[in-house]
Protein backbone atom coordinates (compact mmCIF):
# COMPACT_ATOMS: atom_id res chain seq x y z
CA UNK A 1 0.00 0.00 0.00
CA UNK A 2 3.03 2.11 0.75
CA UNK A 3 4.75 3.55 -2.80
CA UNK A 4 6.90 6.25 -2.86
CA UNK A 5 5.47 7.65 -5.57
CA UNK A 6 2.13 8.24 -3.54
CA UNK A 7 1.18 11.79 -4.25
CA UNK A 8 0.18 11.17 -8.07
CA UNK A 9 -1.62 7.65 -7.18
CA UNK A 10 -3.50 9.07 -3.61
CA UNK A 11 -4.87 11.94 -5.83
CA UNK A 12 -6.57 9.32 -8.41
CA UNK A 13 -7.88 7.53 -6.21
CA UNK A 14 -9.15 10.16 -3.21
CA UNK A 15 -9.21 13.62 -5.34
CA UNK A 16 -9.16 16.68 -2.92
CA UNK A 17 -9.04 14.40 0.16
CA UNK A 18 -5.38 13.18 -0.90
CA UNK A 19 -3.96 15.43 1.67
CA UNK A 20 -4.97 13.12 4.18
CA UNK A 21 -3.66 9.96 2.75
CA UNK A 22 -0.43 11.61 1.35
CA UNK A 23 0.25 12.74 5.38
CA UNK A 24 -0.90 9.52 6.88
CA UNK A 25 1.96 8.12 3.94
CA UNK A 26 4.51 10.66 5.47
CA UNK A 27 3.95 9.21 8.94
CA UNK A 28 4.27 5.74 7.74
CA UNK A 29 8.13 6.70 6.12
CA UNK A 30 8.84 8.83 8.84
CA UNK A 31 7.99 6.26 11.43
CA UNK A 32 10.27 3.89 9.36
CA UNK A 33 12.98 5.58 9.21
CA UNK A 34 13.17 6.14 13.29
CA UNK A 35 12.98 2.52 13.60
CA UNK A 36 16.10 1.92 11.04
CA UNK A 37 17.97 5.27 12.57
CA UNK A 38 17.43 3.20 15.80
CA UNK A 39 18.70 0.15 14.80
CA UNK A 40 22.13 1.45 13.46
CA UNK A 41 22.51 3.53 16.53
CA UNK A 42 21.68 0.48 19.50
CA UNK A 43 23.87 -1.86 16.85
CA UNK A 44 26.63 0.28 16.73
CA UNK A 45 26.30 0.89 20.81
CA UNK A 46 26.68 -2.98 20.96
CA UNK A 47 29.47 -3.08 18.99
CA UNK A 48 31.52 -0.23 20.03
CA UNK A 49 31.11 -0.46 24.45
CA UNK A 50 32.63 -2.71 26.26
CA UNK A 51 31.02 -4.73 29.17
CA UNK A 52 33.79 -3.44 31.17
CA UNK A 53 32.59 -0.14 30.29
CA UNK A 54 30.67 2.56 32.36
CA UNK A 55 29.11 3.51 29.41
CA UNK A 56 27.75 0.01 29.46
CA UNK A 57 24.31 1.08 30.94
CA UNK A 58 23.27 2.46 27.57
CA UNK A 59 23.20 -1.24 26.22
CA UNK A 60 20.38 -2.25 28.59
CA UNK A 61 16.77 -2.74 27.91
CA UNK A 62 15.15 0.32 29.54
CA UNK A 63 17.77 2.60 28.54
CA UNK A 64 17.37 1.34 24.78
CA UNK A 65 13.64 1.72 24.93
CA UNK A 66 13.78 5.44 25.93
CA UNK A 67 16.57 5.68 23.06
CA UNK A 68 14.12 4.13 20.48
CA UNK A 69 11.13 6.73 22.07
CA UNK A 70 13.24 9.44 21.54
CA UNK A 71 14.12 9.00 18.05
CA UNK A 72 10.30 8.16 17.15
CA UNK A 73 9.69 11.45 18.74
CA UNK A 74 12.56 13.33 16.56
CA UNK A 75 11.01 11.66 13.56
CA UNK A 76 7.54 12.73 14.07
CA UNK A 77 8.30 16.07 14.95
CA UNK A 78 10.17 16.72 11.70
CA UNK A 79 7.27 15.13 9.68
CA UNK A 80 4.84 17.50 11.91
CA UNK A 81 6.89 21.22 12.10
CA UNK A 82 9.92 20.20 9.17
CA UNK A 83 7.67 21.16 6.72
CA UNK A 84 7.12 17.98 4.59
CA UNK A 85 3.49 18.15 5.27
CA UNK A 86 3.49 21.56 3.07
CA UNK A 87 4.21 19.52 0.29
CA UNK A 88 1.46 17.24 0.06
Amino acid sequence: MLNLNFWYSTYVVYGKQAGLANAANLGIMGAAIGIAVYALMFVGLLVIIRKTSPLNVLTKSWASFILYFVIETIALLVVLFGGLLTTV
